[in-house]
């Protein structure tokens, strides 16, 4: 039973990838296998992605070595920048800080000219600011774009990806008819039309042997370029290209790595055959009486080689390639090729090629997946025409992806077409598929040859035949399979139309996202690229369920051909929306008469939240291993154990402590459990899957060496370990010789007691591995027969219960000795719907089916509990948590970044205030939130005195002093200060320096400032009141500080022959001096800037011979000086008008 349960497990994800019959509910967290095996190394956040005028949220995963370009990354820089050839650096000081600790050995500007200026026409996506960087010795170009990320110069960088063709070796190579050409009604599209020679088909591809008889008479000719002349007579940059280009040329694998290439006129690949091949389904000459018919008939083909001279290295430069293919005027370009990862950069080009008016036809790819989020580019990516296989028996072929990214399918298996060397045979793959369709596309050109290449994805799509959808639900992401004949004869003169309707452009009318919970106004532009459209009902379903739409039907009436319309939706981001950083998904459906079509669009949300995820550890597909079991003894440390991947055939740990990291092995036999003491000692628990031999393993130096003691004669599979201190520890395994195996230790681990006494397991009931829970001395675990046991005596008697209904117990939390909660299924199988059982007796009864986590779109793979948390949680694959505070009758999300699968997490408290959530699948990472303790205890005290005495200042001085508050709660609290004057101060005398923050969390102190400036003279008195949701709630603090009157600052330095006052109405200055003056002064006044005051705003008298008075009633409040200028002295006296 324990293997079946394994390969259930491993099982479990892939298969949830489905919304109705085939995605989840929350589409976004587990819709494919991009999503599903990937780690999101960073985000990149761009607003040139049509036709989302709406901010792009987009994950950047990281993707097996095997499709990276290992020393290389792409950066796209917010504006031109210059470069230094020579030396290789980057004339931008940001990025030369960054790229300074790297060995840069090539920079090269593929859409720049040598003057600094873009050769493009018709560039509105800044192309010519892509940089492709190139590093001796091999890198991780994910840690370093996620440097230059953080550069203010940069708008993006990512890694530079490998491209791969999408062909199968053939399993029929001996059937030589072209079946596929009946299929699609190719014969009667060709009584239309038999194509235009001026209509070119681009085949971006490993090379193309343009001399093969069924092919040279269709091969484009360069009619600016006179051959072999060794003159670029067009001005394009490469010579000679009359009949294409070569983008790679004869190089070595070491050569393709660090970026050498050997371009030139000639792209003929005869070893390679797979860009001959899908020439020939393009467009080969046909009726020609020699080989075979092509869907373009007589279309052009245009060569263009992206594979070394050796097959089967890849394809490199490719999207160089479409932008020359777009430049040379090709009206279709086809990708037979693709492979995993994001890159802005394609979209960017992608976007380039369609604007010149460039229609780019994708293969869908060959992994069998759904494709809506990713897992191959550029069938991914927007404004493309995308295109899925089926099979010779008309349904969607095992090997073809899918999904609403899907634009058609078309034939793709035992495809019999042109081969190097005069040679024709059979090919399967999505490649196949993909240049038929560029060859009716070529057909639809050469008929409508003013339409855009969106008219023309339209036309195909609109036209396809809904033969491939079961029922009408699977319709969106298996929309139909092309018919050449229709492509050709709707939309015709004097023939039927056909509508093509699309959102072509959407954005939000506050703020370029969902930014937080109220309604936001999402404006949609609706364009009809084909046939007009009658009574036309746009539908919206949300594949989100954290979305709600203000209506989800829209009556739109008739849009006439190339026509627009707009639609307002009111689009509210839910309470139970897990993201602070993704995006929410919506299905618009669109009918009118017989027509129907659909299109995803996707809502990027960024909302603010006091949570953040931490990414500690990254680990590449290949090197992923199944992850079992977690545990963290302290803050700043996390255990994990798991086989395979980095670990090879033997199971092994990975270790994070401090700010290291460090991973080994365990074992040769599988451990599927961790209980760590601390960050050097851990304990691991073993067994096999025959349940005969399993092992508790030890280690006290941090994993360096691990001692094992055999528990077989227990057990044969140890599903968990706990210690109740360093000495005295349990573990839970599974039946041996009919009895449970249990085993108790007293010294520590070094031997392992059986407890004996429990009830029977019945047939061949197991434990599971994570189906167990603790809390203090109370223990449970659960089995595969839907009992719980419990004891409450550190594991010396054991009682059970039955969930009902329940046949999986698959794992267990309890949040005292009562209450808990458990997540179980009804079946065994694979597919099994995921209910919430609860229990308030401490498990001795169940109330079943408290939550459905599969109908509302969850998977769960660890409930947990905080010490002393009144809120129980849920951490599911997608990356989405959810706490509950009654048992699971309501949840609320617990706001979160998200990143893909995760396969386990664990959990601890840090400082009684703060939960540490550690999340480990592809990478490691941890997210911080607030503990909601059971017993809330919200209090506030002052920390300083009650009075805040400022003694004396002077008036125009001013002095700083601060109350101390401090939370003493278990809780954050709210917080807000106010200064009241009207005790005996004025407005000003008393006021805030610097901000007040407005919550406290647990334990947290903070110091308000309050600054004393008198105005006037004498007591001055205020009151800081502070006011909280906490207890008390109000705080009340005496503010007094007595103002000084002081005319002259520079009283010290004052000669000793006068003397110096200011009447108590600070209107007049007296100044007495000791003795007479044998001359009179001239008396003159300036302000703090040196400029002379006019003598019209200040009087000066002399009272007698020795005493001056000077009226300054009129002067301003500020600082001045007095200049008193005579014969024999002069004096500079600076003093403060006061109102």
């Amino acid at each position: 039973m324990k293997k079946v349960f394994l390969l259930w497990v491993l099982s479990l994800f892939p298969s949830y990838a489905s919304f109705g019959a085939y995605y989840g509910k929350n589409w976004q967290g587990i819709s494919n296998e991009q999503a599903s095996n990937s780690k999101i190394e960073y985000f990149v956040v761009t607003n040139n992605d049509p036709p989302n005028k709406t901010i792009n949220v987009q994950p950047i995963y990281r993707v097996p070595d095997e499709f990276l370009i290992k020393n290389a990354v792409h950066i796209k820089t917010k504006a031109i920048v210059s470069y230094d050839k020579i030396f290789n650096k980057i004339h931008s000081s940001s990025l030369s800080a960054i790229l300074s600790k790297y060995n840069i050995s090539k920079i090269r500007t593929p859409f720049l000219g040598e003057n600094g200026e873009s050769p493009l026409s018709g560039n509105t996506f800044g192309i010519e600011r892509i940089m492709e960087v190139y590093f001796d010795g091999e890198v991780d170009p994910y840690e370093i774009c996620k440097e230059l990320m953080e550069s203010p110069d940069i708008e993006y960088a990512v890694p530079v990806y490998k491209r791969f063709l999408y062909d199968f070796t053939p399993n029929d190579p001996n059937i030589s008819s072209q079946w596929f050409i009946n299929n699609i009604q190719l014969p009667k599209a060709w009584d239309i039309t038999k194509g235009d020679k001026n209509v070119v088909i681009a085949i971006v591809d490993s090379g193309v042997d343009w001399e093969h008889p069924d092919l040279s008479g269709n091969i484009w000719t360069n009619p600016k370029e006179i051959p072999n002349n060794g003159v670029d007579d067009d001005g394009n940059g490469k010579v000679d290209d009359y009949h294409g280009w070569d983008f790679v040329g004869n190089v070595t694998t070491q050569d393709l790595m660090n970026g050498r290439y050997r371009e030139d006129n000639d792209p003929k690949n005869i070893q390679g055959f797979h860009g001959t091949h899908v020439a020939g389904l393009a467009s080969a000459v046909t009726n020609n009486g020699i080989g075979i018919a092509s869907a373009g008939f007589s279309c052009s083909i245009l060569p263009v080689k992206c594979s070394p001279d050796v097959g089967g290295m890849g394809i490199f430069r490719g999207y160089e390639a479409i932008v020359y293919a777009a430049n040379m005027g090709a009206k279709i370009i086809n990708c037979s090729w693709g492979g995993p990862g994001y890159s802005p950069a394609e979209q960017d080009i992608i976007n380039y090629a369609t604007n010149k008016g460039s229609l780019v036809v994708v293969a869908a790819g060959n992994n069998g997946i759904y494709i809506d989020y990713g897992g191959d580019f550029p069938a991914g990516y927007n404004n493309v025409l995308c295109v899925g296989a089926t099979s010779t028996s008309n349904t969607v072929a095992s090997f073809s992806n899918r999904g609403t990214k899907i634009t058609v399918y078309c034939p793709g298996q035992r495809i019999y077409s042109t081969m190097p060397n005069n040679s024709y045979a059979n090919e399967d793959g999505t490649s196949m598929a993909s240049p038929i369709v560029a060859g009716v596309a070529g057909l639809v050109a050469s008929l409508h040859k003013d339409w855009t290449p969106k008219q023309i994805l339209h036309q195909i799509r609109s036209t396809a035949d809904n033969v491939l959808a079961s029922n009408p639900n699977e319709r969106p992401y298996f929309y139909g399979k092309v018919n050449a004949y229709n492509a050709v004869y709707y939309n015709s003169p004097s023939k039927p139309s056909v509508p093509g309707l699309e959102i072509s452009d959407y954005s939000f009318t506050r703020g370029s996202a969902l930014i937080d919970f109220s309604p936001n106004v999402l404006k949609m532009k609706i364009k009809n690229y084909l046939g007009p459209a009658s009574s036309v009902v746009l539908t919206l379903t949300p594949l989100s369920n954290f979305i709600s739409l203000g209506q989800q039907s829209f009556s739109i009436g008739n849009i006439a051909s190339n026509g627009e319309t707009e639609v307002n939706l009111s689009v509210t981001l839910l309470e139970n929306n897990p993201w602070y950083l993704g995006n929410a998904y919506v299905l618009c459906k669109f009918e009118s008469g017989n027509y129907t079509d659909y299109q995803v669009i996707n809502l990027p949300i960024q909302v603010n939240s006091a949570t953040k995820l931490t990414k500690l550890v990254s680990l590449p597909d290949a090197y992923k291993p199944q992850w079992f079991g977690a545990g963290s003894p302290q803050f700043d440390c996390l255990w994990a154990v798991g086989q395979g991947g980095m670990f090879g055939s033997y199971s092994g740990f990975i270790l994070l402590r401090s700010g290291t990291s460090s991973a080994n092995y365990i074992s040769n036999q599988p451990v599927y459990c961790i209980y760590p003491l601390s960050s050097t000692v851990a304990f691991a628990g073993s067994g096999t899957s025959n349940q005969t031999t399993a092992y508790i393993y030890k280690t006290t130096n941090a994993g360096q060496n691990w001692t094992s003691t055999n528990v077989s004669s227990i057990t044969g599979f140890v599903n968990a370990i706990y210690f109740f201190d360093s000495n005295n520890g349990i573990f839970l395994g599974d039946p041996k010789s009919s009895n449970w195996g249990i085993g108790v230790t007293t010294d520590g681990g070094a031997t392992w007691k059986p407890v004996l006494g429990l009830p029977l397991p019945t047939g061949n009931e197991t434990g599971l591995v994570n189906s167990t829970a603790r809390w203090k001395d109370y223990l449970w675990f659960g089995t595969t027969t839907g009992r719980v046991f419990y004891s409450s005596n550190r594991g010396a008697n054991w009682y059970f219960s039955n969930i009902p209904g329940a046949v999986m117990v698959l794992s267990l939390t309890f949040q005292d000795s009562l209450k808990g909660m458990a997540v179980y299924t009804e079946t065994s199988s694979a597919n099994s719907t995921q209910y919430l059982a609860i229990t308030t007796d401490g498990g001795k009864n169940w109330v079943p089916r408290r939550y459905n986590f599969t109908q509302n779109g969850y998977l769960p793979v660890y409930l947990f509990t905080p010490d002393n948390s009144n809120l129980m949680y849920v951490l599911c694959a997608g990356g989405e948590i959810f706490g509950t505070s009654n048992l699971g009758e309501t949840w609320e999300p617990v706001l979160n970044e998200y990143t893909g699968k995760v396969d386990i997490g664990a959990n601890i408290v840090v400082n009684n205030s703060i939960v540490r959530l550690w999340q480990v699948g592809l990478g490691i990472s941890y997210l911080d939130f607030s503990l909601v303790p059971q017993q809330v205890r919200k209090e506030i005290q002052l920390t300083s005195e009650q009075i805040l005495n400022y003694d004396t200042v002077n008036i125009g001085s001013n002095k700083l002093k601060y109350v101390s508050v401090k939370n003493v709660g278990n809780v954050p609290v709210s917080l807000s200060a106010r200064i009241d004057t009207t005790a005996g101060a004025s407005a000003d005398e008393f006021k805030f320096f610097g901000s007040v923050p407005d919550s406290l969390g647990p334990s947290e102190e903070v110091m308000i400032r309050i600054r004393f400036a008198p105005k006037s003279q004498g007591l001055r008195r205020g009151k800081l009141i502070i006011e909280s949701d906490a207890q008390p709630s109000k705080l009340e603090v005496e503010l007094v500080g007595i103002g000084r009157q002081v005319a002259f600052v520079n009283d010290e330095t004052l000669p000793r022959d006068l003397f110096v006052s200011i009447s108590n109405d600070n209107n007049f200055v007296e100044i007495t001096f000791t003795k007479t003056l044998p001359s009179v002064p001239i008396v003159q006044i300036f302000d703090l800037f040196g400029r002379e005051i006019e003598p019209t705003k200040f009087t000066a008298n002399w009272i007698n011979e020795n005493k001056l008075q000077v009226n300054i009633s009129e002067l301003p409040t500020g600082i001045f000086f007095i200049n008193l200028v005579s014969l024999e002295k002069n004096y500079a006296l600076k003093f403060i008008k006061l109102n």
